[in-house]
């Protein structure tokens, strides 16, 4: 499924009127794809008269989504601030950028050949899985300009309590990614995740103990043990950290796969560090 895209010039950090931006073109692009209707006929806005790209424009800024679009070449078109505020990136800096800038290390072959392959096929993916230290499900759908031909990827990442069409329901393919970006939670053991994931979930050091077969005092050192790794100043804190991580949305087994894919890859970085001493 491809939608059309009335150019694709980069625009992020530019001066180009909101209306005008390509994230706001390809989200108008979406609309009622496939239907083959003329847009009027499928935006109720365009019917009254209404202009509705202004509320696109809103809508790609507040939808509580991370939207990037890229070119052919997986460099970086436009982006919202959402996008730029998790990758740490200003404007000026994302522009013309290689998608690969905004990912670790571990996920830029995975993640660019799902780019690629939508790129190629037309066909969306949802990818579900850890990027910088949050869960997310993150769509990519192929747009295309109909005037040059020229065609790009719209890339939007919607967070674990994000509401999302049924699977299926949307004819996207749902992939659970192999590996995960922790983020900064690839500092805690697998025990401190699940520790995590419980006081999230408002249990007491005490229901903690029980869930996980442990006494109240080995829970309150790994209480302590959080909050020193992830700087937070008590148990309200961590619970914070907890929700806005997703950890409290996934399962004890998705928490223990993702626990030991960040000690898996703390040992490939060790290895990598002893090969490059060596080296020198």
């Amino acid at each position: 499924m491809e939608h059309d895209l009335g150019g694709m010039e980069r625009s992020v950090g530019g001066s180009a009127a909101a209306s005008g931006r390509p994230l706001a073109r390809a989200a108008r692009a979406s609309e009622g794809a496939g239907s083959g209707a003329p847009a009027s006929a499928q935006h109720p806005l365009g019917l009254s008269g209404i202009d509705p790209r202004p509320a696109l424009d809103a809508l790609i800024a507040d939808t509580g989504c991370f939207v990037i679009l890229l070119d052919a070449e997986l460099r970086v078109v436009d982006a919202n601030a959402a996008a730029l505020s998790r990758v740490g990136m200003a404007h000026a800096q994302a522009a013309g950028q290689h998608a690969s800038v905004m990912m670790d290390d571990g996920l830029i072959e995975e993640r660019l050949g799902f780019c690629r392959r939508v790129l190629d096929t037309g066909e969306p993916v949802r990818i579900e899985g850890m990027f910088k230290g949050a869960w997310s499900r993150t769509t990519f759908r192929r747009v295309k300009d109909q005037q040059t031909g020229a065609s790009g990827l719209l890339v939007v990442a919607a967070s674990a309590d994000h509401a999302l069409p049924a699977p299926d329901a949307d004819s996207v393919a749902h992939v659970r990614a192999s590996r995960d970006d922790l983020g900064r939670l690839s500092r805690l053991t697998e025990r401190e995740l699940e520790v995590l994931r419980l006081i999230g979930l408002g249990y007491t050091t005490a229901e903690i103990a029980k869930q996980l077969f442990r006494s109240a005092k080995t829970i309150e050192g790994h209480r302590l043990s959080l909050g020193y790794k992830l700087g937070a100043s008590g148990r309200v804190e961590l619970a914070r950290i907890a929700i806005e991580s997703g950890l409290v949305h996934l399962s004890p087994e998705d928490v223990l796969r993702i626990a030991r894919q960040g000690q898996a890859g703390k040992t490939r970085r060790v290895g990598v560090q002893r090969d490059h001493a060596d080296e020198n």
